[in-house]
């Protein structure tokens, strides 16, 4: 019984050793996998998307901040996501004065699989 055991806890030990080896060490994802990725950052994402919403619907909030929101609609098959970027602006309110805070959807950018714009939707409110 006892050399059963001690068999039993070798492979164990074994494969626990295998699997930290193919993983980095701490149960992540593998290390390849992480550096092999071309899809742009939620960041790029959101920086194509206010560039794409200006290019496309005009730039009618100027002195307004613009915010960003990003969202996964689903994975690609081969590599890659459908992500969405809704685009706020609010107003740029001067330090220790009575400002609204007003939020408005300015529009989307959908990006497709390889990272690139598929779909601009300017939002059709105005202030």
């Amino acid at each position: 019984m006892k050399k059963f055991f001690f068999t039993l806890a070798l492979v164990l030990m074994a494969s626990a050793s295998f699997a930290a080896a193919a993983t980095g060490g701490n149960g992540d994802e593998p290390k390849t996998e992480a550096t092999t990725s071309n899809y742009p950052t939620d960041q790029a994402l959101a920086g194509q998307a206010v560039a794409a919403l200006q290019q496309e619907c005009g730039n009618q909030h100027n002195g307004w901040q613009w915010q960003t929101s990003v969202s996964t609609i689903s994975t690609c098959f081969a590599s890659g996501f459908i992500k969405q970027v809704y685009v706020y602006a609010t107003p740029n309110c001067p330090p220790n004065q009575p400002c609204i805070q007003v939020i408005q959807l300015i529009g989307t950018v959908q990006f497709g699989c390889d990272g690139d714009v598929i779909s601009v939707n300017c939002a059709t409110t105005g202030i």
